[in-house]
């Protein structure tokens, strides 16, 4: 998403690669911390709703809860992805502007928690 927005590409389509990346990360973090509890709930539970995913990985890890500001952009992006208002090639191509969508919060905390997981996953390496 990073890199085709660099490059200028169309921003429903990077919109929707990090919607989907951070879908991807937040599942993945659920089933490091506890794979057991946490597959069967994947589809069932969270589906494609990253607010929940979000405020669940979170709570599990042990984190501080989401700031508002990060949690209205989350909940905008979600709002728009979980219902698959990003999807490109639609009427909704003229009724969002897709460059006006906030997205840099999430991005950044996105960040963060890859970073901690490339830790746990390089930490688990050491112990073993």
């Amino acid at each position: 998403a990073v890199l085709l927005r660099r490059r200028g590409g169309y921003e429903f389509v990077a919109l929707h690669l990090l919607c989907q990346g951070v879908e991807i990360v937040l599942k993945s973090a659920l089933l490091m911390i506890d794979y057991d509890a946490n597959i069967g709930r994947l589809a069932s539970k969270f589906r494609h709703n990253l607010e929940t995913l979000a405020i669940e990985a979170q709570s599990v890890a042990g984190l501080k809860t989401l700031r508002a500001p990060l949690l209205s952009e989350l909940r905008n992006l979600n709002s728009l992805y979980s219902s698959h208002l990003l999807r490109y090639a639609t009427a909704n191509d003229f009724l969002i502007d897709a460059s006006s969508v906030p997205y840099q919060l999430v991005l950044r905390r996105m960040c963060a928690v890859m970073r901690l997981v490339d830790r746990a996953i390089a930490g688990s390496r050491v112990d073993a």
